[in-house]
This record gives C-alpha cells, sequence and structure tokens, in this order.
C-alpha cells in the first residue's frame, strides 16, 4: 500500500511537470482575477487565460482557451476560442471556430467559421460565417444575425428571426420563425412562422399544425408529419431484476479475487481500517464523497490542472467501486467470525459471502423508498473512508497487529 501511494505521488508530479513545462514552451499563460488582454496588445501564440473576470481586448495571432466566471471577448482572435463562463460576451471578430458553453452566452461579434455553442441562454445578433450548433434553454436569432449555412438548434424554446442560409434542423418545444430560413425540418411542439418570415420547403413533426400567419411565405412542400406512438413498457420480467444483479455479484467477485491474489493488502488493510474504525472510516468518507469531485473540477478550471483532475477522478471512481468490495469483506469475516489473516485464501470466503449479502440487502432494502437509496450511500461512503484510513497509516507506516489464533 505504501509503495503504491508512493507510485501515485510520482505520477502526479511527472504529470504536473510535463503539462507544466509543455504549456510554458507552447503558449501564453494568464491567471488571475482580472486577467486580461488589453487594448492595442498583441500575443503571436496561443493563450490561456483564466481569472474570476477574462477581458481580452487586444489581438490574439493563436487560438484562445478562456475560463472565468465572466469572459468579454472585445478584441480579435485568429483562431478557434473556447470560452467558459458563467457569462460570456463576444463582441469582437472570431476568425476561427468558436466553441462556447455559460449560463448565458451573447455573440454579437463576427464568427467567420462554424459557432458550438450551449447554455440556459443564448443570443446571436451578429453574423456566423459557416454553421451554428445551439443547445440551451431558450435560443434566440436576433433581426439582423445571419447563420450563412446550417442552424442546428436543441432547445426548450426557440426564436429564429435573423436569416438561415440553408437548413434550420433540430428539436424545439416552442419554435417561432420570423426571419429568411432555406429548408426547414424540425421537431417541434409548437410551430409559428410570423408575417415576413420565408422559407423553402418546411417540413415539422409535431401534435400540433404550424401556424402560418398572414405575410408568411413557404415557397416548397410543407410536410406534417405526426410523432411515432411509443410502444408501453412491459412488466420487467424475472430476468430483467436477476440477471443484472448476478452479473454485478459476478463481476465484484471477480475483481475481488483478482485483487486478493495479485494484492491482498489492498483489500485486507482498509477493511481492518474499516473494522477497527467504522465511524471514523464513515466520517472521512462522507467527506471525501462530496469534497474530492468538488476539487477536480476546480483543478481542471486550468489546464495545468487538467492531468491531475483526471487522475484524481479515476483513483475516486476505483475507490468507490472497490468500496463495496471492503465492506462485503468485512460483513463476511463478521458472519464467519473469522479474524483477518495474511495471504490470498482467507480472503475468499468471507468476500464471496460477504457479497451475496450486499447484493441480497441492496435488492431487498431498494423496495423501500429512501431506505435503499441510503444502504447504498452508506455503503459507497464506508468504503471510501476506509481507503483513506488505510492510506493514512502506510503513510505514517502504522499497521494494525495480526490478532493471536
Amino acid at each position: 500500500m505504501k509503495r503504491m501511494l508512493t507510485l501515485v505521488a510520482l505520477v502526479i508530479a511527472i504529470l504536473f511537470s510535463i503539462s507544466f513545462v509543455s504549456l510554458a514552451l507552447a503558449a501564453e499563460i494568464r491567471t488571475g482575477a482580472g486577467a486580461q488582454v488589453a487594448a492595442g496588445e498583441v500575443i503571436d501564440d496561443d493563450l490561456y487565460i483564466s481569472g474570476t473576470t477574462v477581458n481580452i481586448a487586444g489581438t490574439v495571432n493563436g487560438d484562445a482557451v478562456a475560463t472565468a466566471g465572466s469572459i468579454n471577448v472585445t478584441g480579435r482572435i485568429n483562431g478557434n476560442l473556447f470560452a467558459f463562463a458563467q457569462t460570456v460576451s463576444v463582441s469582437g471578430k472570431v476568425d476561427g471556430g468558436l466553441f462556447a458553453a455559460g449560463q448565458t452566452v451573447i455573440l454579437t461579434g463576427e464568427m467567420t467559421r462554424t459557432v458550438r455553442v450551449a447554455g440556459q441562454s443564448i443570443l446571436v445578433q451578429g453574423p456566423i460565417g459557416r454553421d451554428l450548433m445551439a443547445a440551451g434553454q431558450a435560443v434566440t436569432l436576433e433581426s439582423g444575425s445571419t447563420v450563412r449555412q446550417d442552424l442546428l438548434l436543441a432547445a426548450q424554446e426557440g426564436q429564429v428571426l435573423g436569416a438561415v442560409g440553408r437548413r434550420l434542423q433540430g428539436s424545439v418545444g416552442t419554435l417561432v420563425v420570423g426571419g429568411r430560413v432555406g429548408d426547414v425540418n424540425v421537431q417541434a411542439e409548437q410551430l409559428s412562422m410570423l408575417p415576413g418570415a420565408s422559407v423553402g420547403s418546411l417540413t415539422y413533426t409535431s401534435e400540433q399544425e404550424a401556424q402560418i400567419q398572414s405575410g408568411a411565405t413557404v415557397s416548397g412542400p410543407i410536410n406534417h408529419l405526426l410523432p411515432e406512438r411509443r410502444a408501453e413498457r412491459r412488466a420487467p420480467s424475472w430476468t430483467d431484476q436477476i440477471l443484472p444483479r448476478l452479473w454485478w455479484f459476478v463481476s465484484t467477485l471477480i475483481v475481488g479475487l483478482v485483487a486478493a491474489w495479485l494484492v491482498p493488502s489492498l483489500l485486507r488493510e482498509p477493511a481492518e481500517a474499516l473494522r477497527d474504525r467504522p465511524w471514523q472510516s464513515l466520517g472521512w468518507g462522507a467527506l471525501l464523497f462530496i469534497v474530492t469531485p468538488i476539487a477536480v473540477i476546480v483543478a481542471m478550471i486550468t489546464l495545468v490542472g487538467i492531468p491531475i483532475g483526471l487522475l484524481v477522478l479515476f483513483a475516486y471512481g476505483a475507490a468507490l467501486f472497490l468500496s463495496q468490495i471492503f465492506v462485503a469483506l468485512i460483513l463476511g469475516q463478521l458472519i464467519l467470525q473469522q479474524r483477518p489473516g495474511e495471504g490470498t485464501i482467507p480472503l475468499l470466503g468471507p468476500l464471496a459471502l460477504g457479497l451475496v449479502v450486499v447484493m441480497v440487502a441492496f435488492a431487498v432494502l431498494g423496495l423501500v423508498p429512501f431506505l435503499g437509496g441510503l444502504v447504498v450511500l452508506s455503503t459507497l461512503v464506508l468504503g471510501l473512508g476506509s481507503v483513506w484510513m488505510a492510506a493514512g497509516r502506510a503513510r505514517l507506516g502504522q499497521r494494525r497487529p495480526p490478532e493471536p489464533a
């Protein structure tokens, strides 16, 4: 266990060093609460910028990657722009592709290539040189905006008041078309065309007829398709209920047996920590269960922290999967009244019996609302805490002394 912890720490250090050095050599990196590229400033390289508020008013002759609470781009990006923030506003010019995500995304500048954007509220007021792919709760193309080629839309509410050169496709709850669009092929709960709207062919899938107001024109054919009726869900058979649990039991048992054979301490030491200090394991597990995902998100805000965040996320998922094995091993030992022992063989019987008990408990208690989920959560938290406790023992050079026979 101690060697494994040392190896993980070494891998993290190497990944951190490689990432930092490569970024430092290949790009301009700026961080801080008010990170910015001032007006008139020119960066002849890729830009990686993050902070509470990011302002790019100068020129970037390369790609720009920005993460912040608020991003405001008024300058020029002669490459691709990647922007991720609560509020993203682009009023400058982007000569490459734009990839943006945020609660509110406002595009008033000129985008010469394809734009891919996701957010709760998306507002487009400027020209887009190629395609626009937009997904959000409310997506609006205001009058005067243009999409030269295709618009692919996924939204609860969509308003297309500008111009779309070729096709409008997608799935929308309520769609309003008020501008000039090539061909329309959408799935919508409600579709309406305002006076002055003009489309080529119109194909829509909806329970309701489209509302084509006076003054709106459709130059091509109109095809109204009804949505397909979903087949009624059949009652789950016994195979639907038993087979997934059997698969979980077999796969988990195999993983546990392989771990017991190759690295028996990987199972034994967390199980011992859980057996000796269950309440401390529960407390540490609850803390790690909540804090770890938050820490990973914070680490991955900057590109330097992405490798570390991914590594921690992988270790977190592995620990959650193994946690049920640790709990099952303790249950099996308690039922068989078996004391912890060295080697692989003493672990096999308690592990198999414990997994059967856990599987049955999950199946039975899962029938009770709230209780089943609480039991599963408690199992994961206990196991996660036991990993932390065992790692602490290994770090301090402590080990539970073997019990007398």
